[in-house]
């Protein structure tokens, strides 16, 4: 099963297994090439989850994956603090 995920930093979007996508793992982006660290649970369970719906719905389910980026402090809030 292929997942699209977009970029946190250009927003262009790139298909990449579910298996791929775990906690520890990385991809770089093809537009600009940022590394995009996955974090949280195995997709096992997701896995199985949408196993069960390909079964019940013939094949015709979609997933949307939404990639959440921490912001971080600029660079220049460091000097002075």
């Amino acid at each position: 099963m292929n997942v699209e995920i977009a970029c946190p930093k250009c927003g262009k979007r790139q298909s990449l297994a579910l298996a791929d996508i775990s906690a520890g793992k990385a991809s770089a982006c093809e537009g600009c090439g940022e590394l995009i660290r996955f974090k949280g649970a195995d997709t096992a369970a997701v896995q199985n989850a949408i196993d069960e719906l390909h079964a019940k719905l013939g094949g015709t389910a979609k997933v949307n994956v939404r990639v959440k980026v921490k912001q971080r402090r600029p660079w220049w809030k460091f000097w002075g603090a």
